[in-house]
């Protein structure tokens, strides 16, 4: 017996729906087409009841769904023309996923940010195995980050990024370069660079170190160590065991007074040579 939805459609507001869609109850194979216009992507994430403080904006795509109830696949295309991504501006962005024997590919999901910021994501994500996706993101505002995490850090300047995501769902491993030149709470910067990489639910910092020319002279401070995700939700009262606390040491030689913005916000500036280093663990 078929199941036959032919020609159905909705509107919300501005946003449309369209949906040709049949099922076969004995089999569960499934055919159709859904093609969504002007749909407000704060508002689909609210009828899907999930969370969504990040992204906003609106989207026209197509949707084709075949397979079975257990093992559907199906494609998505589509653009958001204008939008936001952590209340920063992101626009002309065109996605082109599929779905295929439980594998999620990315064939494109690339746009721009800001006056002159892109970013492109592509590769595939076994839903119950191997990952395989690559970022690579170009001048994108450096305030994007700190906003996207939840902080609300005086941010200005560009950053570079190429972040490769391997592993598993289960256990993912990423390795992140970043470079970045701009400011931090009122304390500019010539250059930050970063090499991360996420293994067993921890970051090790590989190498973060930012660079400032001050009367012909180049100061830089840097970082290394690891930061256990744990250890960023965990309580303040709450005892974690060594192998999931933070572990990082700051080096100051060679540093100026002046990069201390940076790192405080109770510290508004200073001037002079720096020398030592900062243990940070908990």
């Amino acid at each position: 017996m078929n199941v036959y939805l032919d020609d159905f459609h909705f509107n919300d507001g501005e946003a449309s729906c369209q949906m040709q869609v049949s099922m076969n109850l004995q089999s569960e194979n499934i055919s159709g087409e859904i093609e969504v216009t002007n749909a407000n992507i704060g508002r689909m994430f609210i009828l899907a009841a999930q969370k969504n403080d990040l992204l906003d904006g609106t989207l026209n795509s197509k949707i084709l769904v075949s397979g079975t109830l257990s093992k559907p696949t199906g494609s998505l295309t589509g653009e958001i023309s204008k939008g936001t991504l952590a209340k920063h501006d992101i626009h002309d962005v065109k996605v082109d996923v599929r779905l295929l024997h439980n594998i999620v590919y990315v064939n494109q999901f690339e746009g721009k940010q800001g006056d002159k910021g892109t970013f492109d994501l592509n590769g595939s994500a076994n839903l119950g195995g191997e990952l395989g996706l690559r970022l690579v993101a170009k001048d994108l505002e450096l305030g994007i980050f700190s906003a996207a995490a939840g902080y609300d850090i005086d941010m200005v300047g560009t950053s570079n990024i190429v972040a490769d995501l391997k592993g598993t769902v289960d256990n993912p491993f990423a390795e992140v370069l970043l470079t970045a030149t701009g400011g931090i709470r009122g304390s500019t910067f010539d250059l930050l660079h970063g090499h991360f990489l996420l293994r067993d639910w921890r970051v090790n910092v590989e190498d973060l170190t930012v660079q400032r020319e001050l009367g012909g002279k180049t100061y830089g401070a840097s970082a290394q160590g690891y930061v256990p995700l744990r250890a960023l939700t965990a309580k303040s009262k709450e005892n974690l065991p060594a192998n999931e606390q933070l572990d990082l040491t700051v080096s100051l030689d060679g540093a100026d007074l002046s990069l201390l913005p940076v790192i405080s916000k109770q510290i508004a500036w200073g001037i002079g040579d720096l020398d030592g280093a900062v243990k940070i663990t908990g």
